[in-house]
């Protein structure tokens, strides 16, 4: 639907308490001229953003199949129209960034979006599979890879709240291999990152990452 991948966009991916909203700030500083978007439900797109979304066919198509499969999914109403307002949202943010012709790093895209749409589901894996083949795919993700051990500890330091993510866990994780391959057969560049080294402090690590991001921004990987 949107093949090819957007050229100078990239978002991260990983489960929740990978450590993936940290190193997309470190990857901002690094990087320097690249644009980040903050979690996007927490950022409103420029005004009239939403409504411009009606008149390309391709972003109405993604938003409608997204609206049916969220329909579809959990039972409860209240959560159910918030994550459409939510993928509405992300979707204006993250085209909005990209208009301005610089860089983009999003934390909390399109592509995160995809975890949240298809654990609302019994039949997970299926919509997982949907979802990746209609998302705008960018040109670029991040994969932060964290020790199972290590999301849980983070997961329960963050409180009682954040239970669903540890209960979704390898749900979750599915969802990101599934989103990865998926993406990576659309043309997008996957760029690794070891979630445990990073937690050690590992500036090779990070000095890696950093490059194989900004070579897949430029056309240089």
């Amino acid at each position: 639907m949107f093949d090819p991948p957007s050229s100078h966009r990239a978002e991260m991916i990983g489960a929740p308490g990978s450590g993936k909203s940290w190193l997309w700030a470190v990857l901002g500083e690094r990087l320097g001229d690249v644009v980040l978007t903050p979690a996007a439900a927490a950022e409103a797109p420029r005004p009239g953003r939403l409504e411009a979304l009606r008149d390309d066919p391709r972003t109405v198509a993604f938003l409608e199949e997204g609206r049916r499969m969220l329909d579809r999914g959990d039972a409860d109403e209240t959560l159910r129209r918030r994550r459409k307002q939510w993928l509405s949202r992300e979707l204006a943010t993250v085209l909005d960034a990209e208009a301005a012709g610089r860089p983009v790093l999003c934390d909390e895209g399109v592509i995160q979006r995809g975890m949240s749409v298809a654990n609302s589901y019994g039949d997970a894996a299926a919509v997982a599979e949907r979802y990746f083949r209609m998302v705008p795919p960018p040109r670029a993700v991040v994969a932060i890879a964290t020790p199972r051990a290590l999301i849980a500890e983070r997961i329960t330091a963050r409180g009682p709240r954040q239970a669903a993510h540890l209960r979704d866990l390898e749900a979750t994780l599915a969802h990101v291999a599934t989103g990865l391959r998926i993406l990576g057969e659309r043309g997008t560049a996957i760029v690794a990152a070891d979630g445990a080294r990073l937690a050690a402090g590992n500036e090779t690590e990070l000095a890696r990452i950093a490059q194989a991001l900004r070579a897949a921004l430029t056309g240089n990987a």
